[in-house]
């Protein structure tokens, strides 16, 4: 039969935070959605053809202009005989978002980075591809170091040094003040990043009122069965935060969800941040249902009445996520 059309192209997600999933297309020209990224949605299938995953947002808040949240490529292909003939698999977005793949194990997204994990389809095995970790970090101004733990570098710029606490994939940490901070301009900043799925908790150094965060969530994995959609990147919010010196506030790390194996993908973990959460990415899906919601959506299937990408920035919050 022809191609059918698209009864809708996904929930809308927030500018420069988070976006919707694509749609998949017909059964006769299988392809899954692309899954939505932090700063643009994924890409709607076409005949033959997987969507690509949406773009993510670049982040300077280490000292280095690092993108996060890509969304997962949309997978193309039968689930028999030469399934992959003639199919074009879609990208990654840019961001950590993982590549689909038609037969064996699709791109995971990048840990750190929070991208979701590639759709699968084919013959042989389908398998989407997990999606990465999310990332907490919290900046702030000292002209000293005020805190240990983690991998610790510095750069200058313009004169000013910085210092970067690092934390990645270990155990849970404490991090604790031992000394005052001035905030000065032109200072010191300080940056500690968690990178870890436990729960923990960050103390802020005495006469610290403020600080800079990123939060971005774990990204969802993609879908693993003929023309399945990627996965949707971890909500990715940034901004500005009262803290109180001496006060210890919640970090956590999302995971990655699992990529699917004749199956959706499952939704990545939240990451908080004291008031901040910042939403899993949503399921790539297969070709039987619509792509999860999350911080950004999941990629949709195929399937002649469930072909919709999953929303972004859901549930709603201020600051919008994705």
């Amino acid at each position: 039969g022809g191609a059918k059309s698209r009864s809708s192209s996904g929930g809308a997600g927030t500018a420069g935070q988070g976006s919707a999933g694509g749609a998949g297309n017909s059964e006769s020209g299988q392809g899954g959605g692309g899954g939505g990224g932090a700063s643009a949605v994924g890409g709607n299938a076409s005949m033959n053809v997987g969507g690509n995953g949406g773009a993510g947002t670049a982040n300077s808040i280490t000292g280095a202009s690092v993108t996060y949240s890509g969304g997962g490529g949309g997978a193309s292909g039968f689930n028999h005989g030469t399934g992959c003939t003639g199919r074009t698999q879609g990208s990654g977005g840019a961001g950590g978002g993982g590549a689909a793949i038609c037969s064996g194990t699709a791109t995971a997204g990048t840990d750190g980075l929070g991208g979701g994990g590639g759709g699968s389809a084919g013959p042989t095995s389908p398998v989407g591809g997990a999606g990465g970790s999310g990332v907490v970090i919290v900046s702030y101004i000292s002209d000293s170091a005020l805190a240990t733990g983690g991998t610790i570098t510095t750069y200058d710029d313009s004169g000013d040094t910085y210092q970067v606490h690092t934390f990645l994939l270990s155990a849970g940490h404490t991090i604790t003040a031992n000394g005052d901070a001035t905030q000065t301009r032109a200072k010191l900043y300080k940056t500690q990043t968690f990178t870890t799925a436990e729960t923990t908790s960050w103390t802020a150094p005495a006469d610290v009122t403020s600080v800079e965060y990123l939060v971005v969530g774990g990204g969802g994995g993609g879908g693993g069965d003929r023309s399945s959609g990627g996965g949707g990147a971890g909500g990715f919010r940034t901004g500005t935060l009262s803290v109180t010196g001496g006060s210890s506030y919640t970090v956590t790390v999302g995971a990655g969800g699992a990529g699917g194996s004749a199956s959706n993908g499952t939704s990545g973990s939240d990451s908080v941040f004291s008031s901040i959460t910042s939403t899993g990415g949503g399921y790539g899906t297969t070709s039987s249902a619509d792509g999860g919601s999350g911080g950004s959506g999941g990629g949709g299937g195929n399937d002649a009445t469930n072909d919709n990408g999953g929303s972004g920035n859901t549930p709603s919050t201020t600051p919008s996520q994705g």
